[in-house]
């Protein structure tokens, strides 16, 4: 049952990685699961993903409204981007 579980994981992680190719949300969302210590900042999400930070704000402030990402600012030029609590089992499954 543990390695049917593990090969549907690893089917999912496979799919996901597969659809954010070409879509921005998806790959904003992997990078951050994918991330050491659970987050982002603006800037280090903008190398991850290939794309301006300017341009990568205006994705994370959509998938804020979502409810995916959550968004701290504990400094004016620092913008730290974690995974909602609904979606954290994402980073767990990519772990493994």
């Amino acid at each position: 049952m543990c390695d049917r579980a593990t090969q549907l994981a690893d089917k999912i992680i496979n799919l996901l990685e597969r659809l954010s190719l070409d879509d921005i949300y998806v790959r904003i969302i992997m990078s951050i699961a994918r991330s050491e210590n659970g987050c982002l900042s603006l800037r280090g999400l903008s190398r991850a993903v290939s794309m301006s930070p300017k341009n990568v704000k205006k994705y994370v402030i959509k998938l804020e409204k979502l409810g995916l990402v959550r968004v701290e600012q504990p400094h004016e030029k620092l913008m730290l981007i974690y995974l909602d609590s609904s979606i954290g089992w994402l980073r767990d499954l990519i772990s493994k």
